[in-house]
């Protein structure tokens, strides 16, 4: 016996879907739902006519922004038979009578034969309900040829050298007073932690680093270079003493590391393409888990 997408499902999940058909109807909502993450894709809906009691059941039922989509799922795999214009006739005749209901999509494992191509077509010259027409199956090594698999950049990382940077502030004290909070005369050199800028109360007005963060860097020398004017009294700790300081005149040197970044597209498993030219992608195993795993926990599957 020729394999189906019950056995594709069970191969994925690991589980053997309840019912015939079932698998391949989890793996097209799921994939729906992985390809358009901010859909609301639900599987085995029930959808009452507008028109009489008849309900219609819908292997998937999506609502993407305004639109609300009946989908059907065909795997013909086993007879390797694609799907025709009766199962596609049978989804446009429901659809009339479902008026909450804007568009409707058939998805096969196989392909669609030309007739329901072609009637797919005349549906939507002749303004019915759009029909969309989708081949959702399991990928195979010849659907990623010509495709990008994994995207390589070099980042330009720059970055401050502070272990090398000049810090000057101008203080705004007498020699006297400078020399008795500090233990130093002018000119004298002065060790401390510089990290913040504090009011007279030694409240922090701003941080170092964010004022670094906020610094224009002249690229061609890889130096930022200038003043910081305080409009407000200011002071910087010396010896764990308030010191004011007027501006504080600052030369930083920057340094430029290339790092690679590398973006895989994670391992594809499922094909699907739109068969009026809009989709062509492939499906990774971990979107597809985990768009299931959303799907199944709404009904508890």
């Amino acid at each position: 016996m020729k394999p189906n997408m019950d056995d594709f499902y069970e191969e994925i999940f690991g589980e053997r879907p309840s019912k015939k058909g079932k698998g391949y109807e989890l793996i097209v909502a799921s994939t729906l739902k992985a390809l358009n993450k901010l859909a609301n894709v639900s599987h085995d809906v029930f959808i009452k006519s507008s028109h009489s009691n008849e309900t219609f059941q819908a292997d998937a039922y999506a609502e993407f922004f305004d639109s609300k989509i009946f989908i059907e799922s065909k795997d013909h795999q086993e007879r390797n038979a694609k799907v025709g214009r009766p199962e596609v006739s049978k989804l446009a005749g429901s659809l009339l009578v479902l008026n909450d209901v804007d568009i409707g999509l058939i998805a096969s494992s196989t392909d669609f034969t030309s007739d329901a191509k072609n009637y797919v077509e005349d549906l939507n010259k002749a303004k019915q309900k759009p029909i969309d027409l989708f081949i959702i199956r399991q990928s195979n090594p010849l659907d990623e040829e010509g495709r990008i698999k994994t995207i390589v950049a070099n980042i330009n990382v720059v970055f401050p050298d502070i272990k090398n940077a000049k810090f000057e502030p101008i203080i705004e004290i007498e020699e006297d007073k400078y020399f008795t909070l500090t233990g130093k005369k002018f000119g004298e050199q002065v060790d401390l932690i510089l990290d913040a800028f504090y009011d007279k109360n030694g409240n922090v007005i701003e941080t170092v680093g964010n004022l670094i963060s906020k610094l224009k860097v002249d690229y061609d020398k890889m130096v930022a270079e200038g003043n910081w004017d305080f409009e407000l009294e200011t002071h910087i700790k010396i010896n764990s003493n308030l010191v004011p300081i007027k501006t504080f005149k600052y030369q930083i040197p920057y340094l430029a590391e290339v790092s690679e970044l590398k973006v895989a597209g994670g391992k594809p498993i499922i094909y699907v393409r739109a068969i009026d030219g809009s989709i062509n992608k492939l499906v990774s195993e971990e979107d597809l888990l985990n768009a299931h795993n959303e799907i199944v926990s709404q009904k508890g599957i």
